[in-house]
């Protein structure tokens, strides 16, 4: 797991270097095959089964000439309480090496709105794939009360491909100090543009998540999995954003105001002065 946020941004941060100079300006292949993208429903449960929540997403991607690809990201989330997360990448890809370029991505929920933006890559060695996406960002809650939150993040991850059409995916994030791993599956069915999709996270806390969900995938060619991922599509950045940010994305920290007596004051780390929390 990562262990600091500082850790985490410059393992990200040179991750992200070395792709850049992979030979970006040597792909021999299209960044993006062909106008594509993908619609996906997902419900699952957290904290032993306690909570259940589901997502609903998709993403469009379209070439810009031969050497560059754009794609956007929108998605919808309820923990208990509602989300909606968004992306955008620019990137240049040879579909055969690397993928490198810049993402945007925000979440807004009933909270508070965060927001990242940073270099994005992705290196293809066989059937593994490392990829990677660290920079900025800041979380802005709806309450003045709460402090807010700035500073850099990173997400890396590893997946292999046992066959063409099954991926099988680790990884570990860090943002603004909330650290987390994850464990992701995709099985595509060989007769069908569908997928079976299993994500899962712990966080620092030991606090874990699971989804199990359907992708369909439209637009160009019939494809083995990994020719999508590495032909088409990007990871959708939004969801990552606000699965690896947890539940400071969803409720703002508390305060000492909050707390009228004694015992739940100091409970929460806070001072009990003169019959007020401090």
């Amino acid at each position: 797991m990562v262990r600091s946020i500082n850790t985490g941004v410059v393992l990200g941060a040179a991750f992200c270097m070395q792709l850049s100079l992979s030979g970006v300006a040597h792909a021999e292949g299209p960044a993006v095959s062909g106008l594509n993208g993908k619609i996906e429903a997902a419900a699952g449960a957290a904290d032993g089964g306690g909570d259940t929540h589901y997502r609903v997403g998709g993403s469009v991607t379209l070439p810009l000439g031969r050497d560059w690809g754009l794609q956007a990201d929108g998605s919808y989330q309820d923990y208990g309480q509602t989300a909606g997360a968004g992306a955008v990448h620019l990137f240049t890809r040879d579909p055969d090496r690397y993928l490198f370029g810049a993402t945007v991505s925000g979440v807004q929920s009933d909270a508070a709105t965060l927001g990242a933006i940073g270099a994005e890559g992705e290196l293809y060695l066989g059937r593994f794939t490392l990829d990677g996406w660290a920079g900025y960002g800041s979380l802005d809650y709806d309450e003045t009360v709460a402090p807010d939150k700035d500073g850099g993040f990173a997400m890396v991850g590893a997946g292999y491909y046992p066959t063409d059409d099954l991926r099988l995916g680790l990884g570990a994030a860090s943002v603004f100090g909330a650290d987390s791993v994850n464990f992701g599956a995709e099985y595509q069915f060989a007769s069908l543009p569908l997928s079976f999709t299993f994500d899962a996270r712990v966080d620092e806390d030991g606090e874990a998540s699971g989804l199990a969900g359907l992708r369909f995938y439209f637009g160009g060619e019939r494809k083995t999995l990994i020719q999508r991922h590495r032909q088409d599509d990007p990871r959708d950045r939004g969801f990552d954003l606000f699965a690896a940010a947890g539940r400071q994305a969803l409720e703002r920290p508390a305060v000492a105001s909050d707390f009228t007596s004694q015992g739940a004051c100091e409970a929460a780390g806070f001072t009990w002065t003169a019959e007020h929390c401090t």
